[in-house]
């Protein structure tokens, strides 16, 4: 497991003591905990911001116990995995806590429901299936109301994203125009009679701001991409070969289409020989850094593909699956 504890108030394993005295910045650093998981799942439920009324000096109000159990609950889907859409329905993503600790379950996705081969997450958390005892209105904050959320915290630090161009809207791509009807995602870039046509373009996937200042998604999280993060591709209709390009073009939420002069930012990553119906999986050192760049918000998480000049296209327009596996660790600190 990545995450390393990093509380205020801590002992050898992240807790504070049975019996010992529990602090305003005990109850607000799991509120900033939970908070991050909000955002990096893009806010499921619209839990975020979780609200404290934790004051120095201040008795600790139980309330404050039940929204962060609340907000880190929210964070865990039922199903394993939360599906976010963009503006188009088209492209979406799947987004899932993975089990981080090393072991038969490691990297399986962590549920709070029941889903055959997955970890369910008060299984994980406690063995039971809830929190610890209960915390209502009047009674005493105990060491479990801390330590708990805080193992919460530990337990949610490992992530993925799938990101997909969904059924009915694969990236498509010919060698001539465009043929009638609409094109999924309408999202082409011309050079003379050649087409590249982008997937998951603009800022739709892997953060997007959250309209306070800040990012939902991985953006400003702190998080370190890891070495298994991947791009799967499968044509559907015939052999292809192309080429893979980083596009470097900003383009905004809602927005798919390259200007002209636009072309020359794409920078090129990979040549792939695709079989028909067939999934390729491909990665690199240099892929994952990139990876890691649109992370941080440093780099436009926005591809495209392109016939490889060389070879040329299929003559009849191609349908290519496309899938982006982003894994990732948050890192600590934060919390």
């Amino acid at each position: 497991m990545a995450y390393t504890h990093n509380w205020t108030h801590q002992d050898a394993n992240g807790h504070v003591a049975i019996g010992d005295r529990i602090y305003a910045v005990d109850s607000t650093e799991i509120r900033d905990a939970a908070d991050r998981r909000l955002r990096v799942m893009f806010n499921p439920t619209g839990k975020w911001p979780i609200p404290s009324t934790a004051a120095v000096g201040a008795v600790i109000d139980d309330q404050n116990m039940v929204k962060v159990r609340d907000g880190f609950l929210a964070a865990v889907p039922l199903w394993g995995y939360f599906a976010g859409e963009s503006s188009w329905w088209q492209l979406y993503t799947l987004r899932a806590w993975l089990y981080p600790v090393a072991g038969p379950d490691e990297d399986k996705w962590i549920t709070s429901g029941s889903q055959a081969n997955m970890v369910n997450f008060f299984s994980a958390l406690n063995g039971g299936a809830g929190w610890t005892g209960s915390v209502g209105v009047g009674s005493a904050v105990k060491a479990v109301h801390v330590n708990e959320p805080r193992d919460a915290a530990a337990l949610l630090s490992r992530g993925r994203f799938v990101l997909r161009v969904g059924d009915g809207g694969e990236a498509r791509a010919s060698s001539g125009d465009l043929p009638g009807g609409l094109w999924y995602p309408p999202a082409v870039l011309r050079d003379g009679s050649r087409e590249m046509h982008s997937w998951f373009g603009g800022q739709v996937w892997m953060w997007k701001p959250d309209g306070a200042g800040g990012w939902f998604g991985t953006r400003g999280q702190s998080v370190t991409v890891r070495s298994t993060s991947k791009i799967r591709l499968k044509p559907l209709g015939t052999n292809v070969k192309l080429r893979l390009y980083h596009s470097a073009a900003p383009l905004a939420e809602g927005e798919f289409t390259w200007a002209e002069g636009q072309a020359a930012t794409g920078q090129h990553i990979a040549d792939f020989d695709l079989t028909d119906n067939t999934w390729t999986e491909w990665s690199s050192p240099a892929f994952v850094a990139l990876l890691q760049q649109m992370a941080d918000g440093a780099a436009e998480p926005s591809f495209k593909i392109a016939p490889n000049e060389q070879t040329g296209w299929p003559d009849d327009p191609t349908h290519i699956q496309v899938e982006v596996v982003v894994a990732f660790d948050l890192n600590s600190p934060p919390l």
